[in-house]
């Protein structure tokens, strides 16, 4: 089964306080004593990308770029 908003009663909830939930279940996830989400190889490539972002910010492109291309309507 499913779980969702419906049939945890959580519907009712304004838009504001599902938000809230949302980032409390985040960080309760995060703060698990469970194994991490990432494994090494991939902490690692993301430390590589990080890197080569911060030695050259201009490199690469903005949201609307990338969404363009995807939607297939890049010029």
């Amino acid at each position: 089964m499913t779980t969702t908003i419906q049939s945890l009663g959580l519907d009712h909830l304004s838009a504001a306080e599902r938000i809230h939930l949302a980032e409390e279940l985040l960080n309760s996830v995060a703060s698990s004593s469970e194994t991490g989400l990432l494994n090494d190889a991939h902490r690692r490539d993301l430390e590589l990308r990080l890197t080569a972002y911060k030695d050259n910010p201009t490199v690469g492109s903005n949201w609307e770029e990338v969404k363009a291309r995807l939607q297939g309507s890049a010029k």
